[in-house]
């Protein structure tokens, strides 16, 4: 069930409330009652009138076989190795780059960040920031791959461990608030 950017869809619920296993876009459903994803949904948001529960950080796996480009859904997999599904990474997600199936593609953030985490982990590619500010509400681990700051201003609420790859941090601030 999902619609392109500017291209909403309209549902009209009017007798039962709950679905299970849906992903969700772009979808106003405020002229009946309010539709609760019970299980396995996934919300890729711009959604009215639809309730997802919260069940702690969900994963998302670079898949990086669209572009490069961190905010294209078709480069972000719920599975290591998988096809596209699960959206663009948002401050619940925890975001891994473990170079699966041959995911090492160069990742760019193309707009501001915030994720649970981020793990590098048997990554080969480049993970650049493009100078955009970055937001990770736990823990940062790099232990393959390349980051690249630039200028952009990083806080950090968790643990920074890094045990290999390369990290470059240009002229970039790290905030380290936990």
């Amino acid at each position: 069930l999902k619609s392109t950017a500017g291209s909403v869809w309209y549902l009209n619920n009017i007798s039962a409330n709950q679905v299970s296993y849906v992903e969700v876009q772009y979808s106003s459903a405020s002229a009946g009652q309010t539709i609760v994803n019970t299980t396995g949904g996934v919300n890729l948001l711009n959604n009215t009138n639809w309730t997802f529960p919260s069940v702690g950080p969900q994963t998302l796996m670079w898949d990086g076989s669209a572009d490069t480009n961190w905010s294209n859904a078709a480069n972000w997999s719920t599975s290591s190795g998988g096809s596209a599904s699960g959206g663009v990474p948002v401050s619940t997600h925890a975001v891994v780059f473990d170079g699966a199936g041959g995911a090492n593609g160069n990742a760019s953030i193309d707009t501001a960040v915030s994720v649970s985490s981020l793990t590098l982990s048997g990554y080969s590619g480049a993970l650049n920031t493009q100078s955009f500010d970055v937001t990770i509400s736990s823990n940062w681990t790099q232990t393959s791959g390349l980051i690249q700051l630039g200028t952009s201003v990083v806080t950090l609420q968790g643990d920074f461990l890094r045990t290999g790859g390369t990290f470059e941090a240009g002229t970039s601030t790290i905030q380290v608030t936990g």
